[in-house]
């Protein structure tokens, strides 16, 4: 059942994801369960998310490290910062 709350939580708002639950499986739903089992699973998430880009940003910084300073390197990012020679860069 968390993990149809879960995905229900996904909706509008916590009210929603409620009726949506009770409408298409008849089941009960209370819209404050629904956001505190969202809040929780969201919160292991974000802590997994730091250590996640802390370890993408070392192996960048390692690998740029590796590379002849004439090295050319081609690259696209979408709303991130990059970490360069000079320092990080949008």
């Amino acid at each position: 059942m968390q993990h149809i709350a879960l995905y229900a939580g996904q909706d509008d708002n916590y009210g929603q994801a409620e009726k949506n639950i009770e409408v298409y499986l008849r089941i009960e739903a209370d819209d404050s369960q629904i956001h505190r089992i969202c809040e929780h699973y969201g919160g292991l998430l974000e802590e997994q998310s730091v250590d996640f880009d802390g370890a993408a940003e070392l192996k960048a910084v390692q690998k740029m490290a590796s590379l002849p300073n004439e090295e050319v390197v081609y690259a696209m990012s979408d709303g991130c910062q990059l970490p360069t020679k000079e320092g990080l860069t949008d």
